[in-house]
């Protein structure tokens, strides 16, 4: 991977067949037409002279560098981000990087190569959404015959829902594909579910018409994404449009409750966290107050711009553009939450 530190970067060595992050700065030029038995040593030599903390590994090196990111939150955060740089005399040349938080009280954020793989937040390392999780897969096994069908699947979907219930009571929200996703990995993906937000005006409308739309066309490319909506002012009643599109669309609309950006949020040392990878807002104006890092206009997404239904079939019209605009934009999406 790039990093950020051109000095850590893998250049093409012009004396040995592999990368180093030194050659450039190599001293042992030579032992041309000789295996090169000291790279590891003088990667650490040069790396220690130029500054950075450098820590043996076997025939790895890892240095480390003190660094203030953003988190998750909005804010700053003070971390250390450690490169992993594998020997190039080993015969692999590649860069590994973990940053981490919260190092004086106990671990905030890990994030290994970019991708997080534990927070507090909520997102990776929620004790509740784990719990959940575990009993929706144990839910889902312990009604499976010998057959590999589910025996009876009335009550696993009942017992399913009171789980979903309870998590929307606890502010950890989970769906049905927990039942085969665990909340930190996945056998699909590197680490656990992505979430998405849709926040619309009082998510009776527009809002959960998007939100299942998009739900459609990401169980399409079949990753573990949950897609959700509320309200960025009060929240109301579904509309009757809404409800008629997501009968005949999408499934039961009697399963979506309407629900505002506010009951979303839990505090964090008294910061509010809203525990989302990406926030879709159908107008500009919603954005106000959202973290900025992670929100974006529907509009800087799929080029669509919405405006309420008049009838109910142009309710359905909509319905359909937005399915069409998330097909075609969905590895812009992907590349957004990954």
């Amino acid at each position: 991977m790039e990093v950020e530190d051109e000095r850590l970067q893998f250049k093409e060595c012009e004396s040995y067949d592999y990368f180093c992050p030194i050659t450039d700065r190599c001293t042992i030029a030579e032992l041309k037409g000789k295996v090169c038995v000291r790279c590891v040593d003088e990667i650490r030599r040069v790396l220690n002279e130029e500054g950075f903390s450098v820590v043996p590994a076997g025939r790895t090196t890892v240095v480390i560098v003190p660094e203030v990111v953003e988190g998750r939150d909005g804010y700053h955060y003070e971390g250390a981000r450690i490169y992993v740089l594998s020997d190039p005399s080993s015969g692999i040349s590649r860069v590994d990087e973990l940053f981490i938080t919260g190092l004086r009280f106990g671990l905030t954020d890990i994030i290994f190569n970019g991708v997080p793989v534990y927070s507090v937040y909520g997102s990776f390392g929620n004790d509740a959404r784990y719990a959940l999780s575990r009993l929706m897969a144990s839910v889902q096994w312990k009604f499976m015959n010998d057959e590999g069908k589910i025996a009876d699947e009335d009550r696993v979907k009942e017992l399913q829902r009171m789980l979903i219930e309870i998590g929307r009571e606890l502010n950890c929200h989970i769906d049905e594909r927990y039942a085969f996703h665990g909340t930190y990995t996945s056998s699909f993906e590197p680490v656990g579910p992505r979430r998405i937000l849709i926040v619309s005006e009082d998510d009776s409308l527009l809002g959960p018409i998007a939100r299942f739309a998009l739900r459609k066309v990401v169980d399409l490319v079949e990753l573990t994404i949950f897609v959700d909506s509320a309200a960025y002012h009060s929240k109301t009643e579904l509309h009757e449009f809404a409800k008629e599109v997501i009968d005949k669309l999408y499934g039961n609309s009697n399963e979506f409750t309407p629900k505002d950006v506010e009951c979303l949020e839990f505090e964090v040392f008294s910061r509010p966290v809203l525990d989302y990878d990406l926030i879709i807002v159908l107008e500009e104006r919603f954005r106000v107050g959202l973290p900025e890092n992670r929100t974006y206009s529907l509009e800087e997404i799929t080029g669509v711009r919405l405006n309420n239904p008049e009838d109910i079939y142009e309710a359905f019209e909509i319905a359909e553009a937005l399915e069409d605009a998330f097909r075609k934009n969905i590895f812009k999406i992907l590349e957004l939450i990954y």
